[in-house]
């Protein structure tokens, strides 16, 4: 058994392209490993094990929101910890730009 959610449609107002550690959190919780895709059309997998997520397949492998703007991705890797994660949604995004 896993989840499976989206990220729905594109803001630039918070970072949608990359699981979150609350996202992280709830399956953990669950004790389940998760599944969630992006308005650019990427695809995660949330390993609760780990606590890593990997990227399945990049951007553009699944539908996109038409509004998606691909140079507001922010520092994507296909592997990230939930750390990383963390620190990540708690610097400022003007520091990746």
């Amino acid at each position: 058994m896993a989840s499976y959610h989206t990220h729905g449609t594109y803001s630039p107002y918070y970072a949608s392209e990359w699981p979150t550690t609350q996202d992280m959190a709830t399956d953990a919780s669950d004790d389940i490993d998760g599944y969630i895709s992006t308005p650019g059309g990427r695809l995660w997998h949330v390993d609760t094990d780990t606590m890593s997520v990997h990227e399945l397949c990049g951007r553009g492998c699944l539908p996109q929101d038409p509004n998606y703007v691909a140079a507001e991705d922010g520092p994507l890797r296909r592997v990230m910890s939930y750390q990383e994660l963390l620190i990540w949604e708690n610097t400022p995004v003007a520091v990746y730009y």
